[in-house]
């Protein structure tokens, strides 16, 4: 191999080690997480641009609200969210405040279904007392959301 076949090669060789170290060759979440598919739900708009800033802040709530949960799993008998029905109420303010009383439904009708179904599976439907391991799980389930919203915020073109 002459010099300069072996420049060439050794300053691509370069470049894509360069490329592969910074993850700029490798997308940011190149997998959907093990969440529902927000993509489906937030991609329902028709204004992507939209789509993927209400599926962004839709992560932060979803974020704001497990930080929430794993602080109070941490009071014990201390909770603030220390029932079903607690969570319930815990919920409705959160989106109404974080969201000046705009609905997510609205725009998004199958944010309802989808959404309700994940915390069903992953938090229960337990509308009494809750045990510090059902509140960590209520936190796991927002978590869930979070990611699955951050992804559709990303991918929605």
């Amino acid at each position: 191999m002459d010099n300069t076949r072996f420049a060439v090669l050794a300053v691509v060789l370069l470049a894509a080690g360069y490329l592969v170290g910074s993850g700029k060759l490798i997308p940011a979440n190149p997998y959907p997480p093990a969440g529902p598919d927000m993509v489906a739900v937030f991609a329902a708009n028709p204004n992507k641009s939209e789509a993927r800033e209400h599926a962004l802040l839709f992560s932060e709530i979803c974020n704001a609200a497990a930080s929430t949960f794993d602080t109070d799993a941490k009071r014990g008998p201390n909770r603030r969210i220390a029932t079903g029905l607690d969570v319930s109420h815990y919920r409705a303010d959160l989106l109404f405040y974080t969201t000046s009383g705009w609905a997510f439904s609205a725009k998004y009708p199958a944010i309802r279904t989808t959404v309700g179904q994940w915390l069903d599976q992953e938090a229960g439907t337990n509308p009494k007392d809750m045990t510090d391991d059902e509140t960590r799980r209520w936190g796991e389930a927002f978590r869930g959301l979070a990611k699955s919203a951050e992804y559709a915020g990303k991918v929605i073109k």
